[in-house]
């Protein structure tokens, strides 16, 4: 590994401009990707401001080519060099009209590369999205929306034990287990570490409003003219409601909208109350008071569901 001995940033990556066109630059960061096109290598590399590309090509240094060559997604390293501006320009980042031929190039840490790409426009995802692309044994995408709903941030998950976990509707023991497990090792401690010094969003942006709905599990079939199937779901995973695409004897309620086909009829069959958009619009957008009416808006009463 290389050392910053002598070495002094003078900018950062986002801020250089096709002004700096002509100046010899130093930055550091991590690499977001590299590109080796054979006797063409390019980095796009990251700081807190944004990216910027480095180039090197056949009249690059071969030791400096070289080390390009083995770069990897979030090593860290240093670069000087001249900017210039690019051949191929893109409006997809604010520096996309020029970029760094490196001169120098100083590799100053390895690190495991991360089981996705990050990029600008997945920095503020919800948290479940984050949590899903990690890639944890046993949580898939609808786990992990309910997981990073109930706890609302990625620090109260990281520090919440097996037990806390398994309180949760649909974690089981095994998947409490393999979540502690994945938490308590130190490469993800310093991939969630790192996650959070590029800016990526580590905070639930549908937190559940209330669990008025905990414990009802509903079905949307047909088309609603108020909301697509995935938002009518969302606003009812919010009250705490579960959300599922069969219906059995077990569900609460099947949602129904226009041209509804096979799950209507096997709600009618099995005895299960179907809602029309208007009764979900008053189930989700007015929200009952309490228990007692959503179960008597649903044509059931609580002795009823107590026997379930």
């Amino acid at each position: 590994m290389d050392n910053l001995k002598n070495f002094r940033r003078t900018n950062y990556c986002g801020e250089l401009r096709l002004s700096d066109a002509g100046k010899t630059v130093s930055l550091c960061g991590w690499v977001q990707r590299q590109r080796d096109l054979g006797g063409l290598i390019f980095v796009d590399l990251r700081d807190r401001t944004g990216l910027v590309q480095l180039s090197f090509d056949d009249s690059t240094a071969k030791d400096i080519f070289e080390k390009a060559s083995t770069l990897r997604s979030e090593y860290v390293v240093a670069a000087t060099g001249l900017v210039r501006e690019r051949e191929s320009k893109t409006n997809k980042i604010a520096t996309g009209d020029i970029e760094v031929y490196v001169s120098e190039l100083r590799l100053l840490a390895k690190a495991e590369t991360p089981p996705f790409e990050i990029v600008e426009n997945s920095k503020a995802n919800d948290l479940s999205r984050l949590l899903y692309g990690l890639g944890i044994r046993q949580v898939g995408e609808k786990a992990a929306k309910t997981i990073a709903a109930h706890f609302g941030s990625m620090d109260a998950l990281m520090a919440a034990t097996e037990e806390a976990l398994t309180e949760i509707p649909d974690v089981g023991g095994i998947t409490a287990r393999c979540i502690a497990d994945y938490f308590r090792g130190d490469q993800a401690k310093d991939l969630i570490r790192r996650l959070k010094e590029t800016g990526v969003n580590m905070e639930s942006t549908a937190q559940p409003t209330g669990d008025l709905l905990a414990g009802l599990t509903f079905v949307l079939t047909g088309e609603l003219e108020s909301a697509s199937r995935k938002e009518a779901g969302e606003k009812l995973e919010a009250l705490g409601a579960k959300v599922s695409g069969s219906v059995s004897k077990k569900t609460g309620a099947v949602v129904a909208g226009e041209a509804a086909g096979s799950k209507l009829r096997k709600a009618q069959e099995l005895g299960v109350p179907v809602l029309s958009e208007e009764q979900y619009r008053v189930l989700v957008d007015e929200v009952p008071g309490d228990k007692a009416e959503i179960l008597a808006l649903l044509g059931r009463d609580e002795a009823a569901k107590e026997a379930e």
